[in-house]
């Protein structure tokens, strides 16, 4: 039932883009006009010399074999593009198991390679849109090749607008291979996510928007859970930069071997798009969870996501949250996730560039059934500093060291974690 209703949500949207980009396309040609006037009124062809002259006057001016008086071709946008890309990655890997002892090392190499579409308005995102990826990546290590492992991550993302109503619907698939920090190992799984929004335009600063997401979580050796959840939220625009909300959600958690969990959200949101410098989109609010025995675990809950560019080649995105995860190693347990991440990107000439990405979370692991602490916590951080040279417009290189560290109050659970490369990126 779930997989019917994610790919009913991604057909709608599909064929209703795909409909109005069609309709744009077999529009007649635009009729002939004055075209000094910009006027959209119809003329009759010249007949005689003098109306021939006249003619030519009014389109070139006073003299029509100049090429500056030559009218330009009507501008048009490209419908939709083919996206390609490709890269290889070979780097040094200290910790390839994430282990806590013991730790191998190998040198790691990932041959990626993928490709799309996009139509529409696929730039901006404001009108009807439509863009689908598919990504394959290969990773081969040196010694410990019984790890050697495929895997794919597909996306599509599509958006219809209608007088009112908008539609927007984003569904991802990933297949993986690579380390789970939770469990401590690499592990294999596939993960589902599908998020759809409907938005009805009540006026003109107010609009509803109804939202739905599903996740499905798909492990060979560990827990799988889905989790189906729905909400409502009314909104209105203070100004043309800021918006803000109020809203309710509420969903079902199913967790392989240890029963179902119910929550309910209350949640006020905002939205601000200063100068074209800022963006800043969030949500805070409060989560009632009831759990296996009839209790409840009620813990505040929030989404923040922003971007800032002070001025040209330089670029400043943030990501912060609070939220309710269920474990995938401990059965009938969940945790408190906590945390933020970052990204800096600075350009310092036309060719090279800083990057740098970072991040912290914090885990706090319950007893799904009583609410009790399981009395595991986890300080989880990562460092990805980077140095990037731009060949061509189509392809760049990177140079990068990444660090990750987590502190665990359960041996075992701990870990630490180094690996030094280069990248060669291609896009298309």
């Amino acid at each position: 039932m779930r997989f019917l209703m994610i790919a009913a949500s991604a057909s709608l949207i599909a064929v209703s883009a795909l409909t109005t980009l069609r309709a744009q396309e077999d529009d007649p040609a635009v009729p002939s006009a004055d075209l000094n006037s910009g006027s959209d009124a119809q003329i009759a062809p010249p007949t005689t010399p003098d109306e021939a002259a006249a003619f030519e006057k009014s389109v070139y001016g006073d003299d029509p074999a100049s090429d500056d008086n030559l009218p330009g071709p009507v501008a048009q946008s490209r419908p939709w593009k083919l996206n390609l890309h490709a890269s290889a990655d070979s780097h040094y890997d200290d910790n390839i198991f994430i282990s806590s002892a013991h730790k191998q090392s190998d040198l790691v190499t990932r041959l990626t390679a993928g490709g799309g579409i996009t139509l529409g308005d696929y730039t901006t995102r404001q009108d009807n849109y439509l863009i689908a990826d598919y990504t394959g990546i290969g990773e081969f290590l040196g010694r410990h090749t019984n790890q050697d492992a495929y895997e794919q991550n597909a996306s599509f993302e599509g958006q219809v607008r209608f007088a009112h109503l908008t539609l927007h619907n984003d569904f991802v698939f990933q297949d993986l291979a690579d380390e789970d920090v939770e469990l401590g190992a690499r592990a294999r799984r596939q993960i589902y996510t599908d998020n759809f929004g409907a938005r009805y335009d009540i006026s003109d600063k107010t609009y509803a928007e109804v939202t739905s997401q599903v996740t499905i979580a798909n492990y060979d050796l560990y827990l799988g859970s889905d989790d189906e959840r729905g909400g409502l939220s009314f909104n209105y625009l203070l100004n043309p930069d800021v918006t803000i909300g109020l809203g309710g959600m509420g969903g079902i958690l199913n967790v392989e071997n240890s029963g179902s969990q119910t929550y309910e959200q209350l949640l006020s949101s905002f939205e601000i798009a200063a100068t074209g410098k800022l963006t800043l989109k969030g949500a805070a609010g409060v989560e009632d969870r009831q759990l296996g025995n009839g209790g409840s675990l009620v813990s505040p809950v929030f989404e923040l996501t922003g971007g800032y560019q002070p001025f040209e080649g330089f670029d400043l995105n943030l990501t912060a949250f609070r939220r309710i995860l269920n474990s995938a190693y401990y059965t009938g347990y969940d945790f408190i996730a906590t945390g933020v991440t970052a990204g800096l990107e600075y350009q310092l000439s036309p060719r090279f560039s800083l990057l740098l990405d970072a991040g912290w979370q914090s885990s706090d692991y319950r007893d799904a059934a009583s609410g009790a602490d399981l009395l595991r916590t986890d300080e989880y951080y990562f460092a990805r500093p980077a140095v990037r040279y731009t060949v061509s417009s189509n392809c760049n290189v990177e140079i990068y060291y990444f660090h990750r560290n987590n502190s665990s109050t359960v041996n075992g659970s701990s870990f630490d974690n180094t690996q030094a490369g280069v990248a060669l990126n291609f896009t298309y």
